[in-house]
């Protein structure tokens, strides 16, 4: 997928777009919310691209702190993937161990 266009060239893309889909739906309310979903579609491409590209690449300063302040000890070497997913489990450990019902002072839940 080619991810950079100049600005004329992206224009042009998305008005052949909003065209394609206005010729099939009813109306022109209908066609710019299918267009919109579209267009998140086409961004998230985009933004998985982009970040396909960071899987290698070293966790980040912000990443590191984080998984000290959570008790977790991180590896040399730790990927940016890596950390996320120390991260993610961390946090559904603490959630597992701190349910936010306790947290509620006065309410009592089965």
């Amino acid at each position: 997928m080619e991810v950079q266009r100049s600005e004329s060239q992206s224009i042009e893309y998305y008005v052949q777009l909003y065209e394609g889909v206005r010729e099939q739906v009813s109306s022109d309310e209908v066609a710019l919310g299918v267009f919109a979903e579209v267009c998140k579609g086409l961004r998230m491409q985009v933004i998985q691209a982009e970040r396909a590209g960071t899987n290698g690449s070293a966790a980040t300063e912000k990443q590191l702190n984080f998984l000290r302040k959570l008790g977790v000890t991180a590896k040399a070497g730790l990927t940016k993937v890596e950390a996320t997913r120390l991260i993610d489990e961390a946090l559904e450990r603490r959630a597992e161990e701190f349910p936010v019902y306790q947290k509620i002072p006065g309410k009592a839940f089965a």
